[in-house]
C-alpha cells in the first residue's frame, strides 16, 4: 500500500511539474529590445513592469519621472533606481577622470543630441556658448547625501542616456537571478547582459560590431564566448550623428571641453559582469581617445576592452586586454549574436 501511496505521489508530482523551456520578449520603447531566458513560464509581464519602473525613475521626456523632478529643481522622494544608478555613474566619473559625466545633459541639448529637442543646431548655423554651459558642467558638482541629491547650482541638468541601457539589462538580469533563471540573454539597444547556455546548450556567442556608417552593414569582426554572467558595452560614433557644412558631429561629448570627442577611436567595447559599468567605461573610453586611454588603464583593469582604430591608409585595427582575447571565439567571425 505504501509503495502504491508513493508511486501516486510520484505522478502528481510529475503532473504539476511545468516544463522548462526557452522563451523569447520582443519589443521597442526608447530603442528595441530582444530577451531570450530559460523558464517554466513567460515574464514578459514582469519585464515590461521593469521597463516601467526604469522609465518612471529615470526617463527626462516624462515631465512625472523623478529626473524630471530633479532635473526641474521640485521636491522628490528619490527611488532606489535613480540613487543607484546615480551613485555608480559617479563611480565610473572618478575612476575615468570624469570623462564619463551624467551633468554634461545641458551640453548635449546644445548639440542636438540630448532630450530637449534641439533639432535646430544640426541644420542651421547657430552659435554655442560651451563656456557658459560648463559653468554648471561637472560631476563634483553635485552630492548625494542621506540619498538627497544636492546640486551647487540649480542650472545642472542631470541625464543618464550614456548608462540607461546597460541599467535596464542589469536590473532584468537581476530579477533572473533572484527568481532561478540561469540560462538568459538580455539585450537592450545593443548593450547585452547573458548567463548559462544558449537555447542549443551552447555557450552564448556575442558579436562585436564593425564600426560603419551604413546601418545596415551588420559584419562583425570578433565574436565573445561565455557561459558566465557577463555583459558586453559597446560605444561608437558611427550610428548617431549629422553632418553639418560638411563636418561630421557625433553623439560622444566631451564633458570637459563642450565639444564633440572627434577622437581616434571607432568603437569601444567594454565587457564586466555589470551592465551598467560596462556602459559608461566605454563611453568614456570612447571620449578620451587611445592616448589618454592609456593613463586610465591601470584603473580600468577590473574589465576587459577591445578597442577599434583604423591607421592612415584607413586599415581596421585593433587593441585587446589579454582577458578579452581569452573570450575572443576562434573558429567562425561571422555568426550574429542573434542567432545563438
Amino acid at each position: 500500500m505504501k509503495k502504491f501511496l508513493a508511486f501516486i505521489c510520484f505522478l502528481l508530482t510529475l503532473s504539476c511539474t511545468k516544463e522548462v523551456k526557452y522563451y523569447e520578449s520582443l519589443g521597442v520603447n526608447h530603442t528595441f529590445y530582444k530577451i531570450k531566458y530559460e523558464y517554466d513560464r513567460s515574464l514578459d509581464i514582469e519585464i515590461k513592469d521593469i521597463f516601467k519602473a526604469y522609465y518612471k525613475s529615470l526617463n527626462p521626456f516624462d515631465s512625472t519621472s523623478v529626473i524630471s523632478f530633479v532635473n526641474n529643481n521640485k521636491k522628490v522622494e528619490l527611488d532606489s533606481i535613480f540613487i543607484n544608478t546615480l551613485r555608480k555613474s559617479l563611480y565610473i566619473s572618478d575612476i575615468t577622470g570624469g570623462y564619463f559625466d551624467v551633468t554634461c545633459a545641458p551640453i548635449l541639448n546644445q548639440w542636438g543630441f540630448g532630450f530637449k529637442n534641439n533639432t535646430e543646431i544640426r541644420t542651421k548655423d547657430i552659435a554655442i556658448d560651451v563656456d557658459s554651459i560648463l559653468e554648471f558642467v561637472g560631476y563634483k558638482k553635485i552630492n548625494l547625501v542621506d540619498n538627497k541629491l544636492i546640486k551647487s547650482d540649480p542650472r545642472i541638468l542631470i541625464s543618464f542616456s550614456g548608462v540607461g541601457d546597460g541599467c535596464v539589462c542589469d536590473m532584468i538580469g537581476d530579477y533572473f537571478d533572484d527568481i532561478g533563471v540561469i540560462n538568459y540573454m538580455i539585450d537592450v539597444g545593443g548593450e547585452i547582459l547573458v548567463k548559462g547556455k544558449n537555447p542549443q546548450n551552447e555557450k552564448w556567442s556575442l558579436g562585436i560590431r564593425k564600426p560603419d556608417d551604413n546601418i545596415n552593414n551588420l559584419s562583425m569582426i570578433k565574436l565573445i564566448q561565455t557561459d558566465q554572467r557577463l555583459a558586453v558595452a559597446t560605444s561608437g560614433d558611427y550610428l548617431n550623428y549629422y553632418i553639418k557644412n560638411g563636418k561630421k558631429y557625433a553623439h560622444t561629448i566631451n564633458p570637459k571641453t563642450g565639444y564633440p570627442a572627434d577622437q581616434d577611436i571607432l568603437s569601444a567595447t567594454v565587457v564586466y559582469k555589470e551592465c551598467l559599468i560596462a556602459d559608461g567605461i566605454a563611453t568614456a573610453i570612447m571620449t578620451m581617445g587611445r592616448s589618454e586611454f592609456e593613463k586610465y588603464k591601470e584603473a580600468l583593469s577590473f574589465v576587459d576592452y577591445l578597442i577599434i582604430f583604423t591607421d592612415d591608409n584607413g586599415k581596421y585595427l585593433m587593441e585587446a586586454s589579454p582577458g578579452m582575447e581569452l573570450l575572443f571565439k576562434k573558429d567562425n567571425l561571422s555568426v550574429l549574436y542573434g542567432n545563438s
